[in-house]
């Protein structure tokens, strides 16, 4: 019967020390990306690019965009919301009402998400940022060094190919 009280205690002590340390991950994690998605923003078109990107990956409107820049929210935390707003269909006024955020972990816990989801879903959308970032900036160079483009030499070869393009 002691045996039993013991492993029980020690299974739910387990449980919520790794619960912890998730939750302490994921906010971690969470900052990461809306800094990352704030830095892209600052940049030339970075706000065009990545409005397009929200709005495309989570279908949300610009209206509801102009609105969280309004209400004071960052690009990073838009995405945040949008993403919220796809899965759970809730305005981003009633997730500012809601306060969701202010501790996305437990929005997400009482809304039924999963966190892991949103993290791979935000890193996605980071990636896509930065890659339509670094095609415009080539694109760019490409325009004004009149470089002309080799032929595509196949996988693996994109990084050889651009330092090849930029020393001619």
């Amino acid at each position: 019967r002691y045996l039993l009280s013991l492993v029980l205690c020690v299974a739910v002590g387990a449980t919520s020390a790794q619960a912890a340390a998730t939750r302490a991950e994921f906010d971690d994690h969470l900052k990461g990306v809306v800094a990352r998605l704030n830095v892209e923003a600052t940049g030339p078109e970075g706000v065009s690019v990545l409005a397009n990107l929200i709005q495309s990956e989570f279908s949300t409107s610009t209206d509801e965009m102009r609105q969280g820049l309004t209400d004071g929210l960052s690009w990073g935390s838009i995405a945040v919301f949008a993403y919220i707003r796809a899965t759970t269909g809730e305005t981003f006024q009633a997730l500012l009402n809601l306060q969701a955020d202010k501790d996305v972990w437990t929005y997400a816990d009482k809304a039924g998400m999963s966190v892991d989801k949103m993290s791979r879903s935000l890193d996605r959308l980071v990636k896509q940022v930065e890659a339509e970032r670094n095609t415009r900036i080539f694109e760019r160079l490409r325009a004004d060094r009149r470089v002309s483009r080799m032929p595509d030499l196949g996988s693996g070869f994109g990084i050889l190919q651009e330092t090849l393009d930029f020393r001619r």
